[in-house]
């Protein structure tokens, strides 16, 4: 039996582009038309949606409306899949990409009214492309690859006046692999400049629809912790604020710890690209910078070949205030087995500034 959504349709142009009903006074008076929508064309219905018209680059093929008993065919015709290995899991995959999109899609218009919410997904966007063009898959191949990424919630500040530098993030992203029946969720919590932590999870394969994978709200209390409910740490910056030794006064400790290991790598980019025509065409290092610009964190990895080439982050604002750049950078290469010439990784780093 195909479940049903009820979808508000009060004072649209066209239905697609109202998910989350209007809650004043005067929109509460007037009658609210309801739309069911079944559950095996919501990807259909949402291609129409102006939130998914701008975020997705490709829309559904028309053989996609209405269900299909082979479920590698119905995937492939509405999420344009780079697979062709059949699978009994492509079911799950199918209901939860679908619920992703939904929560995207909701989550935009709920936030539509905080102007942050906006820079910071176009911040998303760019650095997905951006990071996929380091590949040597195709534009259609990349396109495919980017539509399975789909954030799912996020809170966002800056410097409000200037709105160039970021202040507090969350950022939770769900990535849907587009070889396997498989996802990776990503977490990034940033509650103050210099101090970043990214997290990842791995459902290989996916769950089943009903299971709703412990979506957590970024606003609720639920921390995230590495070893917790699935959760691995791909590294923590931080500074904080400590006594000096002759107790007077304070200073600043800077701590930084790299976890993500070569196999991490390894994992991560095979559940995403897999080990034949396609994962040959991403490397491990542009595999994990994937995951990163997924939430965000767009890095800009230092060509040894132009003379003043830096690592940092790539050109667009919003932007991080950390420091950590080039140690981040120096232990991501090595955990992907391609370090620079006299390059050595430091997993542990703490620096105190002793001045005072």
């Amino acid at each position: 039996m195909l479940q049903k959504r009820l979808t508000p349709r009060a004072a649209v142009k066209i239905p697609e582009d109202t998910l989350v009903g209007d809650q004043s006074k005067k929109a509460s008076q007037r009658p609210i038309e309801l739309i069911l929508v079944p559950e095996d064309v919501v990807v259909c219905y949402l291609s129409g949606h102006e939130y998914m018209r701008e975020w997705k680059r490709l829309k559904p093929a028309e053989t996609a409306v209405g269900s299909s008993s082979d479920t590698l065919p119905h995937a492939q015709a509405l999420f344009h899949l780079l697979s062709t290995a059949s699978d009994p899991y492509w079911g799950r995959y199918i209901a939860q990409r679908q619920e992703a999109e939904w929560t995207y899609a909701r989550m935009r218009e709920r936030l539509v009214m905080e102007l942050t919410i906006e820079p910071f997904t176009s911040k998303i966007k760019y650095g997905v492309e951006s990071t996929l063009q380091r590949t040597k898959l195709s534009e259609h191949q990349q396109a495919i690859v980017a539509d399975g990424v789909l954030p799912q919630g996020m809170e966002v500040w800056d410097d409000s006046y200037e709105g160039v530098d970021l202040l507090d993030v969350k950022a939770f992203t769900r990535i849907f692999s587009p070889t396997r029946p498989s996802m990776v969720d990503v977490y990034l919590l940033y509650p103050r400049p210099h101090q970043c932590q990214v997290f990842y999870r791995i459902h290989d394969p996916a769950p089943p629809a009903e299971e709703r994978l412990k979506i957590f709200h970024i606003r609720s209390a639920e921390k995230v912790e590495a070893g917790r409910d699935g959760w691995q740490l791909v590294f923590n910056v931080r500074t904080d604020e400590v006594p000096t030794r002759r107790g007077r006064g304070t200073k600043d400790v800077e701590r930084s710890t790299w976890a993500l290991r070569q196999a991490d790598a390894g994992r991560l980019h095979d559940v995403l690209f897999s080990n034949g025509e396609f994962g040959d065409k991403v490397s491990l290092l542009d595999a994990v910078l994937f995951v990163l610009a997924s939430v965000g964190f767009h890095l800009r990895m230092r060509n040894p070949a132009e003379k003043y080439s830096r690592d940092g982050f790539g050109d667009w604002e919003p932007e991080f205030k950390i420091s950590k750049c080039e140690w981040i950078a120096t232990n991501l290469r090595s955990a992907c087995g391609v370090p620079l010439p006299g390059e050595k990784a430091n997993t542990r780093q703490v620096i105190e500034d002793d001045s005072s």
